[in-house]
C-alpha cells in the first residue's frame, strides 16, 4: 500500500471509531421524519452544524448556516474518492448514491473553515 493511501486508511479508521462513539452518545445528526422535503421535518445537527440523511439512493446534507465554497466527497473504506460534489453557496445539498454498492462509506465535508467527517451505510 502506498504511504499516502496508508495514511488515509489510518485516518479513516480513526474517524470511523469516532463516528461510532458519536453515534453511541447521540451527537450525530438525524432527521425525525422520513421525507427529506417535508415542511414539518425537524433536523438535529451534530456539534459542528452538519446534518445528514441517507434514503434509498440519496445522500442529503443540511447545514445550520449557509455554507460557501462547499466540497464533499464520498469515500470507500479503502480511501478511494468515489463521488465528489461542489457548491458555491448552500444550506442543503443532495447527492445521488444509486451507483454505490451496499456497504459503509464516509463523507468528507469541507470548505475553508468547516471540516467534517461522517459515516453512513448504503442499504
Amino acid at each position: 500500500m502506498k504511504p499516502n493511501k496508508l495514511a488515509l486508511a489510518m485516518w479513516l479508521l480513526l474517524f470511523s471509531a469516532m463516528a461510532i462513539n458519536a453515534q453511541d452518545s447521540r451527537e450525530t445528526a438525524f432527521l425525525e421524519t422520513t421525507s427529506v422535503f417535508s415542511s414539518s421535518a425537524t433536523i438535529t445537527f451534530n456539534p459542528s452544524g452538519v446534518g445528514m440523511n441517507v434514503t434509498d439512493n440519496t445522500l442529503s446534507l443540511f447545514f445550520q448556516n449557509r455554507i460557501s465554497n462547499l466540497r464533499y466527497e464520498v469515500i470507500n473504506n479503502k480511501g478511494e474518492v468515489l463521488l465528489l460534489k461542489k457548491a458555491k453557496s448552500t444550506q442543503q445539498s443532495s447527492l445521488d448514491i444509486s451507483g454505490l454498492k451496499r456497504g459503509t462509506y464516509f463523507v468528507r465535508v469541507y470548505n475553508g473553515t468547516l471540516k467534517e467527517f461522517l459515516k453512513f451505510k448504503k442499504k
